[in-house]
Order: structure tokens, then sequence, then C-alpha cells
């Protein structure tokens, strides 16, 4: 999965939150690279996987064009999707974790459990503010290195021994990736990162090719409620 992720482009947020417990985040994906590695069973030649990626590319190109034409049309913008907390507002909710991905890494580290490590806070694209979390190359505005991506970004350690189901993960991403070949994976762990479970599918599974913007996305952790545990947004 060549995760041109960036989180909250790059501003992320995650929080908890009970009654609903809440988590949010946010992740971007950029230009789909034409040589990610053969990870699939099914054959398929470099030539007809160049074509689809370079088709796949023209396609986003083409909406990036129409969405700025449609922008200049319009007297207003359409408002920006973002997660924010409202301090003030009374809510039987309760907020576990938060972080707007503007003050710094906050705990949060990268792995890279093939070739080079490419997560790290960008300025390029984000949800609101300023900041996200990004598997790219600034430089290039995508994620093609040239080699296999196999990154994950890994949250602090979460407490939730307080929280009651039901518990929620809400978090922004935005990604535009190979599809059939470079998947967003989201996963959990309870042993501090020993072993993890997929959120939303593992590899061929999570969602892949583009989410034709920024999107506000909500998984289930109501089964973690009572345990302290670790996120890990995973792209490969």
């Amino acid at each position: 999965m060549k995760h041109s992720a960036k989180f909250s482009s790059v501003s992320s947020r995650y929080s908890f939150i009970q009654g609903c417990s809440v988590i949010l985040l946010a992740v971007i994906l950029l230009s789909p690279p034409l040589s990610s590695a053969q990870r699939q069973k099914n054959s398929i030649s470099f030539r007809e996987r160049t074509m689809n990626a370079a088709q796949q590319l023209r396609e986003y190109r083409q909406q990036l064009r129409l969405t700025k034409e449609n922008a200049r049309s319009t007297s207003a913008l359409h408002s920006e999707v973002a997660i924010r907390i409202n301090r003030t507002a009374k809510t039987s909710s309760t907020i576990y974790y938060y972080d707007d991905i503007e003050s710094g890494a906050n705990g949060w580290t990268s792995a890279a459990y093939t070739g080079s490590d490419l997560w790290h806070q960008s300025i390029l694209n984000a949800s609101s503010a300023t900041h996200s979390w990004w598997p790219g190359i600034e430089l290039q505005s995508n994620y093609d290195n040239g080699a296999r991506i196999d990154n994950a970004l890994i949250s602090p350690a979460l407490d939730l021994s307080s929280a009651i189901a039901p518990v929620e993960l809400l978090f922004t991403e935005n990604y535009v990736t190979e599809r059939g070949w470079d998947y967003c994976m989201v996963d959990v762990s309870t042993d501090g990162g020993t072993n993890w479970t997929h959120l939303r599918g593992g590899y061929g599974a999570a969602p892949a090719g583009g989410s034709d913007g920024w999107i506000i996305t909500t998984l289930d952790l109501s089964a973690y409620a009572g345990q302290n545990i670790n996120l890990r947004f995973y792209f490969d």
C-alpha cells in the first residue's frame, strides 16, 4: 500500500469520545506511483498496470481542474471538512484523546517495515489549520520513491480504562493511491504494538484509490473499552 497519505494534511485530529468516545485524525494521499511492489496473486503485466495508473492519474488531475474551476465560478468555497472540539458545549460524550497535529509529534512515532520511512508532518494540504501526517515526498507531492512503501504511523498509548461503550474513533483523511495495489489500513493493538488487529481491513480489503478530497471517517472501538490501546495508520 503506497499510502500517499496525509493525516490531516496536514491537520490531523484524534479524539476519543465516550457516550460516544472518539479519536480524530486526518490523512492525505497524493498522486499514485507507477511502480509499487507486486503483491497481488492475480497476474497483470507491468505495461497494463502502468496504463491503469496513468489513467487514474489523469482522472485525478481532471478532478482537481474541475474543482478549481468550480471554486472560481462560485462566490464562496464549500466549507472545509474538519473535526473540532467545542470546549464550552455541554455533552454526554467524553473525549479521551485529541490531537490536531499543530503542536509537534506528541508521542506519535513511525515505523518502516520495508525500505525508507516516509511518514512526517506536512503542510502541503490539511483539513484545517496547517499540518497533517503524510507518508510522502514533499518536493514530488507524491510517494513514489521507486521502491515499496511499507510504513506505519503509530499513536502513543491511549487510555480507555474508564471508557464505557460505545467508543468511536473519528478522523479526517484524504487519499489518492494506486487502485488495487496501495492500501490505507487502520489497526489497533492492546499489547503495546507487538500484535495488531485490523479496524477496517488489511491489504487488499482496506480503502485504496481516491477519497475525492477530505472526508470524515468513523471506526468502532467499543470492543476496546476498558483497555489501553495504540492505533496504527498503516500504508503498504
